[in-house]
Parts: C-alpha cells; sequence; structure tokens
C-alpha cells in the first residue's frame, strides 16, 4: 500500500522506476525484471495519474468532496493498492509429506539431514514484518549458519569423491569435471532459479557469472596464497591433466554467450538453454574421452 503519487521518472536504460509522492511522504524506487514489465508499469502509473487529475477537476467544479478515512499511517483509503498476492503456505522441513510414495520415501531417507538444518537454520519464513531488529539478527544468522553448512558439505563430498575415485581409480580431474563440479554448483542453481521464477532475470545471470568469478579468482587464488605464504614458495604439485584445454573452452562459451545476449538484444530464450546444455554435454564427452582414450 504506497500514498499517492504526483509524478515518476523512468531510467529505461537500467529498468529502475522513481515514484514521486505528494508532500514529504517518502518516494519509491523499483526495479523492474524486464523491459515488458517495466513499460506495463508505467502505462498503470500513468493512469492511475490520470484518474488522480480526473478527481481534482470534478473537485474544482463544485462536487462536494467526501473525506476519506485515514488509516493507521495517516493517508487516506484512496491509496494505490499494490497487487494481492496469494498467501503462501509454508510446510516445516521435517514435516512428513502427503503427495506421493516417491516423496515420502526421499524424506525419510533425507530425515537425518533435514533434522539437522531444521534445528540449526532459523526458519526466515515465518519471519514477522515488525521488529526490524530482531528480524535483521535472525536473517544474518541464518546467512552465517547456511555458510557453514555449505562448507562442512563441500568438504564432505570432496573427501569422498576424493575417496571413490581412488578406490575406482579414475583420474581426479573426471570426477572435478563431472560430479565434484556439479555437486558444488547445486546452490549456485538453486539461488539462480528461484531468482528467474521471481522474475529477477539479471540477478540470475550474475549470480552464475559472480559464482565463477568468486571461484577462480578467491577459490583458487586464496588458497594458492595461504600454501605459497605458510609453506612453501611455490606449488610444484599442479598437473595440467586437460586445464589448459578447460579454459580455453571456457573462454569460447564465455565469447558465444555474450555475443548471443547482444545479438538477441539482452533477452534469453529457451533456445540458449537448449544450446548451453548441448555444448556442457560436449564438453564432458570430450574431457573424459581425452582423458581415457
Amino acid at each position: 500500500m504506497y500514498p499517492p503519487f504526483e509524478s515518476i521518472e523512468v531510467d529505461e536504460a537500467h529498468l529502475l522506476l522513481k515514484i514521486n509522492t505528494f508532500g514529504k511522504n517518502r518516494d519509491y524506487i523499483f526495479m523492474a525484471p524486464s523491459r515488458n514489465i517495466l513499460h506495463a508499469v508505467v502505462e498503470k502509473c500513468d493512469a492511475i495519474m490520470e484518474n488522480q487529475s480526473t478527481d481534482v477537476d470534478e473537485q474544482s467544479r463544485g462536487k462536494p468532496e467526501i473525506a476519506s478515512p485515514l488509516n493507521d499511517e495517516g493517508y487516506e483509503d484512496n491509496m494505490v493498492h499494490a497487487q494481492s498476492i496469494p498467501t503462501e503456505v509454508n510446510h516445516s522441513l521435517i514435516s512428513f509429506p502427503q503427495n506421493t510414495s516417491g516423496a515420502m520415501i526421499l524424506h525419510v531417507i533425507l530425515f537425518p539431514w533435514k533434522l539437522f538444518i531444521h534445528i540449526g537454520i532459523p526458519d526466515v519464513r515465518f519471519i514477522s514484518i515488525e521488529n526490524t531488529s530482531p528480524k535483521l539478527i535472525k536473517a544474518f544468522i541464518a546467512v552465517i549458519m547456511c555458510i557453514i553448512y555449505l562448507i562442512i558439505g563441500s568438504y564432505a563430498m570432496v573427501a569422498s569423491l576424493e575417496s571413490i575415485a581412488e578406490r575406482l581409480r579414475i583420474p581426479d580431474s573426471v570426477i572435478g569435471v563431472t560430479v565434484s563440479a556439479a555437486g558444488t554448483s547445486l546452490p549456485n542453481y538453486v539461488a539462480s532459479q528461484v531468482a528467474a521464477r521471481q522474475g529477477l532475470g539479471n540477478m540470475a545471470v550474475s549470480n552464475a557469472f559472480g559464482s565463477n568469478t568468486f571461484n577462480i579468482l578467491v577459490g583458487l587464488g586464496l588458497p594458492w596464497l595461504i600454501y605459497t605464504s605458510t609453506i612453501e614458495n611455490n606449488y610444484n604439485e599442479l598437473r595440467d591433466d586437460g586445464i589448459t584445454e578447460s579454459v580455453a573452452i571456457l573462454a569460447i562459451v564465455l565469447l558465444i554467450f555474450i555475443i548471443i545476449i547482444i545479438s538477441t538484444g539482452f533477452e534469453l530464450c529457451r533456445w540458449h538453454g537448449f544450446l548451453f546444455i548441448g555444448i556442457y554435454t560436449l564438453f564432458v564427452i570430450y574431457f573424459i574421452g581425452q582423458v581415457f582414450i
């Protein structure tokens, strides 16, 4: 619920919309997930402002003005109301599912891990909109605990994969490119999927690129810095194992992505997804073939 506004400012290049309200009321700045949505919101705001000016003209012609009751915040009830959003039902992580037998079996198998998460991470879905300070503290605790759980899970996964690769005599590079890469990227995938479903396409793409940039610059740079600063001046145990080809393929795919995005006007299409999934499949086949053939 927002107070009536007198004008809007649009930054189409950055998909930003500023709503200037009357008097000393606060102004609002929104970022649209796409250019089409931005245009639709601008048209709606224009229609609202036109209706407001019509009401003012009718009142100036001598029509009786009916006082509108004020709500708790001091605004009139003829405010602009945000589109009603259906209430989301949030089930407990440890509650037993009631839909399919497959979900029940999966729930029983994963129950110890779900219970571990349920106890250790605060559920921010049930945070009240009141009491801002406790809400922020609870959110910060949830973020920190999620990071700790990711670190523990990543360490356990890498240690398990190294043991499996050693027993099955599979090269570490193959495990790293396939299972380990997919496992460590699942949190990034889930975060990008949630952002995309909310219409935040820019956030989803930025999350993917930001995660890979962090992996390359910090995930590799920080361990090397610690090792060379505390153990030896140089690390001499790094083997190629196809790393040069992988970096070259990464650079080529990144260039293809940039060309496609620019050519389509920064719009993502379904065939983009099929294209990059196909490229990744060919990359895995090529890499495994280089190792075993």
